[in-house]
C-alpha cells in the first residue's frame, strides 16, 4: 500500500472516531481497496486470476 494512502487513512480515521479509528484505519483501508479492486474494477461476473 502506498505510504501516502496509509498516512491519509490514519489521519481521516483518527479524526472521525478517535483512537479506535487509528487502530482500525489500516485494516479498513486495505479491505476497502481490495473490495474496489476485485468487485468494482474487475466486475462481479469475471473471475480474478491469482
Amino acid at each position: 500500500m502506498n505510504p501516502a494512502v496509509m498516512m491519509v487513512s490514519v489521519a481521516v480515521w483518527g479524526y472521525l472516531p478517535g483512537i479506535i479509528g487509528v487502530l482500525i484505519a489500516l485494516p479498513l483501508t486495505s479491505l476497502t481497496l481490495s473490495y474496489i479492486k476485485q468487485v468494482l474494477l474487475y466486475g462481479k461476473n469475471k473471475k480474478l486470476q491469482i
